[in-house]
């Protein structure tokens, strides 16, 4: 093997960390550094919002017309009937329709506390789903932004598009097992293998606006860092509890003889976005993880220290 394909492997090695990170499977093992770097940017997301003015506006009409009916009848029949009539006829149809029409509005979550609850509550609920079909589209985009030896920049940015190619996978899923014999729902759905389990002490913003008989949700997670010296490790705790990011200390590289012997990622934070039917069912899930950092690692003798930037974005839509 040529001397620049082997740091190439270093730095690929490197890159897998980044992907394994994100929940494309962990193992325990090894150590790296990784320095990344990126904008920061979160992912704009277009949520279809609701205006419940318009049933406020019907309600209030059928209310409005009620007395329109029986007044005409009072006035033509003796003042002692049409009384009771009146009074009877006027709360008989718009009570009902003002009953229907309030749950649309109250059972949006308003406070950050709620919001988080209902994310929380919507994802957990869809790793139990038992009857559904699953579509995930995902891309990862990745960019060698320094290394150490020049002249393998060129040969690692060339060789990124093969290791991060799109996906685009559909699992159906009845009585809560794949058809096809493939991943659990809870591996599947973020965070994968555990329930989620947010708090509003771990997001930057939280929103909910209507969209049909449900809502959307939006959150955006605190900005946070993770750090590796060769021996201790600081996680990014509130990514963790919504998602897979990347944990140096629990890796394993799939080059033998590679090993990450410190790193530094940062993440300013990940943007989750979830839609809620009116049954409360998780329709769509769009996760969206940008980070950067600096690594530094060994193969065989050789080290390397490289710079990664990039992000990766992953929708679910769920069909019950």
């Amino acid at each position: 093997m040529k001397k620049e394909i082997k740091i190439a492997a270093i730095v690929l090695a490197a890159v897998l960390v980044f992907l394994v990170g994100f929940g494309l499977g962990t193992t325990k093992g090894i150590s790296v550094e990784i320095n990344v770097k990126s904008d920061g940017a979160v992912a704009d997301n277009n949520s279809n919002n609701s205006n419940n003015s318009n049933n406020n506006v019907q309600v209030q009409a059928q209310v409005t017309a009620a007395p329109a009916n029986p007044a005409p009848q009072a006035t033509t029949a003796a003042p002692a009937n049409p009384a009771p009539e009146a009074t009877t006829a006027a709360p008989a149809n718009p009570a009902p329709e003002a009953t229907t029409a309030a749950p649309a509005t109250s059972s949006i979550p308003s406070t950050t506390a709620e919001i988080v609850k209902a994310y929380n509550e919507a994802i957990n609920g869809a790793k139990k789903a038992q009857n559904v079909t699953v579509h995930k589209v995902g891309k990862v985009n990745l960019e060698c932004t320094q290394c150490s030896l020049a002249i393998a920049k060129p040969v690692i940015n060339t060789a990124l598009p093969a290791l991060a190619k799109p996906t685009d996978w559909t699992g159906v899923y009845a009585n809560g097992a794949n058809v096809d014999g493939g991943s659990s729902l809870d591996e599947v759905i973020y965070p994968s293998k555990k329930q989620c389990t947010l708090t509003e002490a771990d997001v930057a913003s939280a929103t909910a606006t209507a969209n049909g008989a449900g809502y959307d949700i939006k959150l955006v997670i605190k900005a946070e860092t993770s750090t590796f010296d060769g021996t201790n490790t600081v996680n990014p705790v509130s990514h963790e509890k919504a998602m897979s990011p990347l944990n140096l200390a629990t890796l394993e590289l799939p080059i033998e003889g590679a090993e990450i012997t410190s790193a530094d990622m940062n993440y300013p934070g990940a943007t989750c976005e979830a839609s809620v039917d009116g049954q409360g069912r998780l329709t769509k899930l769009h996760v969206y993880l940008p980070m950067d950092g600096t690594g530094a690692g060994g193969f065989k003798g050789m080290s390397l220290t490289v710079g990664i930037a990039g992000n990766m974005d992953d929708t679910f839509e769920f069909t019950y």
